[in-house]
């Protein structure tokens, strides 16, 4: 059976910890995603086996980059689980079209998950095809990451590679005297879902400046983001604003003052920023509840449904228009060609699981490519996964009839719902699902 690499990593840094006697950001669970990443590796259960599911970010790409010979890894700590082959990433030319949304169960090789138990490997495959091409490397896990907090600011100390960065982040409390679960706002552009909403259901609202960690510019790369890594990183904004959330989350492990519970945390943002609350979610299995907002192409857009279209954003449109969103080299691979991505939005969805997500779109909103059903035909063909794993309530899909940067009070309400379920333990209904578009025709379905 497949599985991950994730304990090799982890490994690595509980004996690294013990020789040094220090504290690594984020600790042994931030120290290894899935096929080399950063990101918590929670132990997660999945129809009844146990298993440490496998991460995203990616601390090192040698074992998956095009051309590499694929790599494997012993069992960590116990040895009680087998290793997963690293894959090889295809060269963009070999690359074969496929009209449909891609088979999210089918591996690399051709093999075909034969168990839930299998989403492990297959999604640490994933995260590895989804960064190489489209979103850009995961960077390795900083050496440390503090959090000071003067009155309503927690100021995150960032230090690797003998640079360090800071930036702060807003906090906004309910009353009582918590630790609180929270919710991460990228940018505090956020309609419908305010911190007094948020607030009064017992929940923390946490807001970061995204455009402090990478500038929302085209290249040349800037923003502390670039300080810390280098301007000639090939890592877009979307996953550079992802990553600020996650360092949120290893500061508030280290700041109990904060009053925030860090294993209860929703990360969430709209437009631009919903594609970044999209990118938190895959790549760090810390964050408890991913709500991507408004998101359309880049999020949870489809790119195949966009494709040919003149009144929503393909793949060619936003590359044109916003270059610095994604990994270099995406658009000047896939544009015009988007059948040959060996994924699509459904996937990126879909590396959230098992984990909870509620997607908001406007019905009439072409900014998102809701117009054409892109966001619908992505979340219904990453439903499959869920169902696959049994957890179809940990997936909800509301919209309703409105353009873009608009959020009703029924869609806040059915974001709050999942909110009270999977941050709050409450037992609240989730099975919150709109038919609102034609959904896509798969040949393949839920193993």
């Amino acid at each position: 059976m497949r599985t991950s690499i994730l304990h090799f990593f982890v490994t690595a840094a509980v004996l690294l910890l013990a020789g040094c006697g220090g504290d690594d950001a984020g600790g042994a669970d931030d120290a290894g995603g899935g096929l080399g990443g950063t990101g918590g590796a929670d132990a997660s259960t999945i129809t009844g086996s146990s298993s440490a599911t496998a991460g995203g970010g990616a601390a090192t790409s040698a074992a998956a980059t095009s051309g590499g010979g694929t790599t494997t890894a012993s069992a960590g700590a116990g040895g009680s689980e087998p290793s997963c082959t690293a894959p090889v990433v295809p060269e963009v030319s070999s690359l074969p079209p496929i009209a449909e949304h891609p088979d999210p169960f089918t591996f690399l090789d051709g093999t075909r998950m034969a168990s839930a138990a299998d989403w492990r490997c297959r999604r640490a495959e994933l995260s590895q095809l989804i960064q190489h091409f489209q979103y850009g490397p995961y960077p390795p896990s900083p050496e440390n990451v503090t959090g000071t907090l003067n009155g309503d600011r927690l100021t995150v100390k960032v230090e690797h590679g003998g640079k360090s960065i800071s930036f702060d982040a807003t906090v906004s409390l309910p009353n009582g005297s918590g630790p609180f679960p929270a919710f991460i706002v990228i940018s505090s552009l956020m309609p419908g879902l305010t911190a007094s909403a948020v607030n009064d259901k017992g929940i923390g609202y946490i807001t970061i400046d995204p455009n402090g960690i990478a500038a929302d510019a085209k290249p040349p790369r800037k923003g502390k983001f670039y300080d810390l890594y280098g301007s000639d990183s090939t890592t877009g904004a979307l996953m550079a604003w992802g990553w600020a959330t996650h360092r949120v989350i290893d500061a508030l492990e280290k700041t109990p003052d904060a009053r925030i519970d860090p294993t209860k945390i929703a990360v969430t943002g709209y437009s631009r920023y919903g594609k970044a609350a999209l990118v938190a979610g895959a790549f760090d299995e810390r964050v408890a509840l991913t709500v991507p907002a408004g998101s359309g192409a880049g999020g949870v857009g489809s790119w195949r449904a966009a494709e040919g279209k003149s009144d929503v954003q393909t793949l060619s449109q936003i590359n044109g228009e916003a270059p610095q969103w994604f990994g270099d080299g995406f658009g000047a691979s896939f544009s015009g060609k988007t059948t040959t991505l060996p994924f699509d939005a459904h996937s990126i969805v879909a590396l959230v699981a098992p984990r909870p997500i509620i997607v908001q779109e406007g019905k009439s909103d072409g900014w998102n490519n809701n117009r054409n059903g892109g966001p619908y035909q992505a979340i219904w063909a990453a439903r499959e996964v869920f169902t696959a794993l049994g957890i179809e309530d940990h997936i909800g899909w509301v919209t309703d009839d409105h353009s873009h940067g608009v959020m009703t009070t029924r869609e806040a309400n059915a974001i709050l719902g999942f909110a009270e379920k999977f941050l709050l333990g409450k037992d609240v209904a989730t099975e919150q699902w709109d038919e609102s578009a034609s959904p896509p025709t798969l040949s393949w379905s839920a193993p």
